[in-house]
């Protein structure tokens, strides 16, 4: 069993089985996280993505990933929050972090299935989480709570990674259609 730190210091385990020939996670700057291994692969076969920045790809992910999980724990706060205190001004907070936290998780789903992917589709669903991010983080950002202002901020930076994204696939776009002609 490997034990890593997650976004807010809890801790993740991870178990290999005995007919892995090697541990999970891929050697990716020394990282042991187990979505690099599987993100190599993906990102190599794909071949509509095969010019596509593979650090943009990997930044971009991990930014999912720390936005859905800083947005749950928001959230539950929130919930929390709400049935101690009866504070019906954190049920708005609340709502859209977990909308944020389902964004962020369909994009990076999205993004790990980089077979399928078809441009258009793609850009569209990032300009709706750079959208939801951004109204998140604004929430987060009225409230003088610790677990707002980490959302806030990797709300904020998931939408920065989409926006860098969205800039680097219309890049490609034209050499996309110059190679299908």
């Amino acid at each position: 069993m490997r034990h890593s730190s997650g976004v807010f210091g809890g801790s993740i385990t991870q178990s290999t089985t005995r007919n892995s020939p090697k541990p999970l996670g891929g050697a990716r700057h020394g990282s042991e996280n187990p979505m690099d291994a599987n993100m190599d692969m993906n990102m190599d076969m794909s071949m509509m993505m095969k010019n596509m920045d593979k650090a943009l790809m990997q930044e971009m992910m991990e930014s999912c990933m720390a936005a859905e999980q800083a947005a749950m724990v928001c959230a539950d706060t929130d919930m929390t929050m709400m049935g101690m205190d009866g504070m019906s001004t954190m049920a708005r907070c609340a709502s859209m972090c977990m909308n944020a936290a389902d964004m962020a998780h369909m994009m990076m789903r999205m993004m790990n299935r980089s077979m399928g992917m078809d441009m258009k589709s793609m850009m569209s669903m990032m300009s709706a989480c750079e959208t939801m991010m951004m109204a998140c983080a604004a929430e987060c950002s009225s409230h003088d709570m610790e677990c707002c202002t980490v959302c806030a901020q990797a709300c904020t930076q998931l939408a920065m990674s989409c926006g860098t994204m969205m800039t680097a696939m219309k890049a490609m776009m034209p050499m996309q259609s110059a190679t299908n002609a």
